[in-house]
């Protein structure tokens, strides 16, 4: 465990992921809002520490291939794929989010 070239970190322990969690937010404009990386809702704080590729399928605990999100979203993610495909599920969501926010105001202030 630590931090090896690169600034990977390797997380091995509970205390290595209290590391990364600090580390994220510390560098993650989004985690220091609250914000979650998915959906952009701001939460507030616990952000869950989501993993791209997902730990049970191999992902790396390196900062690399984790984002901060909501419970909701870390739970919905997909959890195997590619980065590019977890980014591509990613801005699908915040589209959909879009258009339906986009429509339910349209129909309010009719």
């Amino acid at each position: 465990m630590g931090i090896s070239g690169g600034g990977r970190l390797s997380v091995t322990t509970i205390h290595g992921m209290q590391k990364l969690r600090k580390l994220l937010l510390e560098t993650d404009v989004d985690a220091r809002q609250g914000r979650c990386w998915v959906c952009l809702e701001i939460v507030g704080t616990p952000l869950h520490v989501g993993h791209l590729i997902d730990r049970a399928v191999g992902g790396p605990d390196m900062l690399v291939n984790v984002r901060p999100m909501c419970r909701s979203c870390n739970l919905r993610k997909p959890t195997h794929g590619t980065f590019e495909e977890v980014e591509e599920w990613a801005e699908e969501l915040r589209y959909d989010s879009y258009l339906y926010l986009r429509n339910s105001v349209w129909l309010w202030v009719r």
